[in-house]
């Protein structure tokens, strides 16, 4: 923890004076106080994050990037509502995104909206067939809704994409066993501490 700690304070010390060597330019300055706000985010510095995000969409509101960055930094504070705003947003921006896409469905997810979310989980694999993430967040809200079979099929996907992802193992686990599938359900669900 203390290596990824200080390379997040080493990115911080670089960027930050990058501030004051920023020509004239609102798109390029916009695009540092981005960068500036990734390592924030990391440390969960969540306020000062946000408010370097939020000059970035002030000085470039065109900036997609900035729009989702501020939505995943309120979607962390629980702010759903204000993230949900800003990962709209960014999809008017960049509808061709399928990241954009699938962080809209886990905060309608968050917001119980869930005939909406799997539409955007759904749309975000329409764009990217292999995305890992989005096929365990559909798994886990087919789980939710009581859909066990379609979510261990989603599940299973997701681990044909990434057979080492431990939280894909163990999203597996509970539509199994759900399913009555009790062995393959608890094995998946341990799989974690291997």
């Amino acid at each position: 923890m203390l290596d990824v700690q200080g390379t997040w304070d080493e990115a911080l010390s670089i960027l930050q004076p990058a501030l004051t060597l920023a020509p004239n330019d609102s798109k390029m300055t916009a695009e540092v106080y981005y960068a500036i706000a990734q390592p924030l985010h990391h440390q969960r510095r969540l306020a000062e994050a946000e408010q370097h995000l939020r000059e970035a969409v002030r000085l470039s509101p065109e900036y997609p990037g900035a729009h989702n960055g501020l939505g995943n930094v309120l979607r962390d504070q629980s702010r759903f509502e204000e993230a949900l705003v800003c990962y709209q947003a960014a999809l008017i921006l960049r509808p061709d995104l399928p990241e954009f896409h699938n962080n809209l469905g886990n905060v309608l997810r968050e917001l119980n909206r869930l005939p909406e979310a799997e539409t955007a989980y759904r749309e975000a694999l329409g764009l990217r067939p292999d995305y890992s993430d989005a096929w365990s967040n559909l798994g886990n809200l087919l789980h939710e809704r009581g859909a066990n079979l379609e979510a261990i099929q989603a599940h299973r996907r997701a681990l044909e994409l990434t057979p080492d992802d431990a939280v894909a193992h163990m999203n597996i686990g509970p539509p199994l066993l759900f399913e009555g599938e009790l062995t393959e359900g608890w094995n998946a669900y341990e799989w974690r501490w291997r």
